[in-house]
């Protein structure tokens, strides 16, 4: 698990139960807006150990803005190519604030396509490879 994680759940788990894999999600969306699975693989890998007691929360999109500050600047920089090209769609030199509608073509099959990838995770305990844990996704349309 990243570090910074280890504040949040304990080492043991005696913090926190759930938490927003935000490090995933950035991930998710470089892969939604350049076809690169790789990294997002990468991040599912890196996040998958945490304490028993602890899970992780996937998701798309909450009410924030999409956090990309995890992500290389290169790879920031292809995401707001793909979903938020103007400098008004774009927040804290790490982010976007346009909502999973509009970034996705307010074409109704590409967030079907987004959450059909969330939920075909082979995950479990909050999207990750944990058996015997119910999974948690958080969604927003």
């Amino acid at each position: 698990m990243p570090d910074e994680n280890e504040n949040y759940f304990g080492k043991n788990g005696e913090g926190i139960q759930m938490m927003f894999n935000f490090y995933a999600n950035q991930h998710l969306f470089y892969a939604l807006a350049t076809g690169d699975l790789k990294p997002f693989k990468t991040a599912i890998e890196e996040t998958k150990t945490i304490p028993e007691a602890s899970q992780w929360a996937h998701f798309l999109r909450n009410h924030d803005e999409i956090d990309l500050g995890r992500l290389t600047e290169k790879q920031r920089n292809q995401v707001y190519k793909k979903f938020g090209p103007d400098k008004n769609m774009q927040l804290y030199y790490r982010g976007i604030r346009q909502r999973m509608a509009p970034m996705l073509g307010n074409d109704r099959k590409h967030p079907e396509l987004a959450y059909s990838l969330l939920y075909s995770l082979h995950s479990h305990g909050a999207g990750l490879v944990r058996p015997c844990k119910r999974l948690t996704f958080i969604s927003e349309l």
